[in-house]
């Protein structure tokens, strides 16, 4: 008799057991717990070591091209339109048209000679992008740059090509060498 008892208090506990559990799977979710693990962002770290390595063959390739006299003739092109040119009279925003495309012009001349300084930042919230911006800035000066052609391009735009040749171009290199010695 006691064993009977015992028996069906088990089968109560055992019943009782296994209704909770069918019963948990159907809780809606906002009475379930749920745990979040967030690993840590790890910064991407900088090789110092690499970069000067890099810097090393670059200004070492540089030097080579200098004195095989293998200096190409580079070129730049710079565009800009006549109506976004503050000037009511019409001659007048063709030349300021003609002289920002030119500075354009220039200025790929000098990214193409002196390289492109390039900063970034972007921001990473729970594994979504929030805002990423790159600027890049330009310096350096460039003495002999020829205009080979300026002309109209449609109806509203200017187009500045201009060159460095090679004797203008190494005469630069030379120099750089210098100050980076």
């Amino acid at each position: 008799m006691v064993l009977f008892g015992y028996s069906k208090f088990f089968k109560v506990i055992l019943i009782c057991l296994g209704c909770s559990l069918a019963l948990s799977g159907c809780l809606p979710p906002e009475l379930m717990q749920t745990v979040e693990v967030k690993a840590p962002i790890k910064k991407p770290s900088v090789d110092r070591d690499l970069i000067r390595q890099a810097s090393a063959l670059a200004v070492a390739e540089t030097r080579s091209l200098a004195i095989k006299n293998e200096i190409p003739t580079i070129t730049a092109v710079g565009y800009a339109a006549m109506s976004t040119q503050p000037s009511k009279n019409k001659s007048e925003r063709r030349l300021m048209a003609i002289r920002a495309a030119r500075i354009l012009a220039l200025r790929q001349l000098t990214e193409q000679v002196h390289g492109i300084k390039i900063d970034g930042d972007a921001t990473i919230l729970d594994a979504v992008v929030q805002s990423d911006t790159v600027r890049t800035r330009v310096s350096g000066i460039i003495r002999g740059a020829r205009t080979t052609r300026v002309s109209p391009v449609g109806t509203d735009n200017y187009e500045v090509a201009m060159e460095l040749d090679r004797s203008t171009l190494r005469s630069i290199v030379e120099e750089a060498l210098k100050v980076q010695q």
